[in-house]
């Protein structure tokens, strides 16, 4: 019996070719990743590892979930109903979560599925005092918020829904609930931008330290609506998260045409690895970051190396000299050598950020 099997000798040499072909694959779509690999929707997805995967732009109807790991699993304009099968799937933090939750609560209470039927049904001025009601911090329990989550599904009025959001952040003591909702609303209005917009800005507000709100955020950069790739980029920017979304974080902001956007990227890669870095990465002349999509000369960073040596300087001088201001000037003149000598750790600095953020940064004599 044998104790070592090499790879040829377990795994049969076109399922080997398959895989190879399959890392090559440029299509990040759930469904066209399944077809791609001939995978059967009704079995193979069954007891799968599944975990954070993005389901974006899939229709799922159909498939077979059975006892897999979908925690984190996320996505926008994510298609499912109850042909999706669920059943002993672990779903926590993802887009399935709410609306597991929510069908397992009114099953349980089916008068209060009847209360949401009726205000749905209300001119919308009514609803929103009643939702105004229904999620008074002061009287708020678990039935009035799965109702008024359940009305935001249930209504088509714009007003209600922003109310609903507006309220519900305030009234929620559960965060994960709280989070799985708004996953939920990520998941099945992505056609909607103003609804869309409120989502993301009440995960901007609360949420960034989760890096599965990143995720979310990372799948609207590709989102149709200028206003919402924005709203989506001030979260990834402001999060501690960032450099994990960073790679198609710099492929949209490279794509996006953007001179101010361009720099901020810059500012925030720099930030993430330090004050000397945000230093080098300054640009002098503008008063801004680096645009990567400019050459960066020699004499770029030499300009950047002597301004803020410069600076430097001036704030030792200013904090224990009286001398007077033309003899202060003329003694913040800096030694072409000192100036080198940091144009090179600069340099340096700029190529360690280029490596690490994938930066396009371009450098010319």
């Amino acid at each position: 019996m044998k104790n070592n099997v090499s790879l040829n000798e377990a795994v049969p040499a076109d399922t080997v070719v398959l895989a190879e072909q399959f890392l090559a694959l440029q299509e990040t779509n759930f469904v066209a990743q399944t077809e791609f690999l001939g995978l059967d929707p009704r079995s193979d997805f069954r007891q799968a590892d599944l975990f954070c995967v993005d389901f974006s732009n899939s229709d799922i109807r159909g498939y077979d979930f059975t006892g897999s790991d979908l925690r984190g699993a996320t996505g926008i304009n994510v298609k499912w109903d109850q042909t999706t099968i669920l059943k002993d799937a672990e779903t926590a933090s993802s887009v399935f979560a709410y609306a597991q939750a929510r069908d397992a609560y009114f099953r349980n209470h089916p008068d209060l599925a009847e209360q949401v039927q009726r205000l749905s049904k209300e001119h919308w001025t009514h609803t929103i005092l009643e939702v105004a009601d229904l999620l008074d911090r002061k009287k708020v329990n678990p039935d009035s918020l799965w109702v008024a989550k359940s009305l935001f599904d249930a209504t088509k009025s714009l007003p209600v829904r922003s109310n609903i959001l507006y309220f519900m952040s305030p009234a929620s003591d559960d965060p994960e609930q709280h989070k799985d909702f708004i996953y939920n609303i990520c998941a099945r209005y992505s056609d909607e931008p103003p609804v869309i917009k409120s989502a993301i800005r009440t995960l901007n507000a609360l949420y960034l330290s989760d890096i599965g709100v990143v995720n979310v955020l990372g799948s609207f950069l590709d989102h149709s609506d200028i206003a919402i790739r924005n709203e989506a980029l001030k979260g990834i920017l402001s999060s501690r998260y960032f450099s994990r979304a960073s790679p198609k974080l710099l492929q949209y902001t490279i794509a996006c045409g953007d001179s101010l956007l361009r720099r901020r990227f810059v500012g925030r890669a720099a930030r993430a690895m330090g004050p000397e870095y945000v230093r080098a990465a300054t640009d002098t002349a503008t008063k801004n970051f680096l645009d990567f999509a400019e050459p960066i000369t020699t004499g770029n960073i030499m300009k950047i190396a002597e301004t803020t040596l410069r600076q430097e300087k001036f704030l030792r001088m200013s904090a224990s000299t009286t001398s007077h201001p033309l003899k202060l000037e003329a003694s913040l003149k800096m030694e072409e050598s000192v100036i080198e000598e940091r144009a090179a750790e600069y340099r340096d600095a700029l190529e360690q950020m280029k490596k690490r953020f994938r930066i396009p940064f371009v450098f010319k004599n």
